[in-house]
């Protein structure tokens, strides 16, 4: 399936706090809301490694492996497509001003980028979910929570 057709133009368009905030509700809005902060907080934690991923919120959150695809599955449709395009549209028409941002995803957001939110994963950097069977990439981790149906995980150092 292809990218939406201004999926460049949103990403560019959305500030940090919404990269963070759209993020986190593709990613767990199922969740409740400590599901939610959890990956807040990976977000957070990926943030505090710039060696490993970004100095950036946005940089964190849009960014591409080494296969070229999002670390964060919902920025692609190979990710979930229902899922992808359900952010895009949400995405473009906040964008133009006809609809809200989803509010507790931006509360969420608002407060892991200014630091009110501690860490809740133990310094987790990676998560996936629990009725899938483990990635490829999860026996170099180290289990550190497992939050709704999110098992979460840092990397050893």
């Amino acid at each position: 399936m292809p990218l939406h057709p201004r999926h460049s133009q949103i990403l560019a368009a959305l500030t940090d706090s919404q990269a963070v905030a759209m993020t986190i509700w593709a990613e767990a809005r199922a969740e409740l809301v400590e599901g939610e902060i959890a990956v807040g907080c990976v977000i957070r934690n990926r943030l505090l490694r710039p060696r490993r991923f970004s100095n950036e919120w946005k940089g964190v959150v849009h960014q591409r492996n080494a296969k070229g695809t999002y670390e964060f599955s919902c920025w692609m449709p190979s990710g979930g497509a229902k899922n992808y395009n359900q952010l895009m549209a949400v995405c473009e028409a906040a964008l133009a001003g006809e609809r809200l941002w989803p509010v507790q995803q931006q509360w969420i957001a608002e407060g892991i980028i200014a630091g009110y939110i501690e860490d809740r994963v133990a310094g987790a950097d990676h998560y996936y979910a629990d009725y899938i069977p483990a990635p490829s990439w999860w026996p170099k981790m180290i289990e550190t929570a497992h939050i709704g149906v999110h098992i979460f995980g840092r990397e050893r150092l």
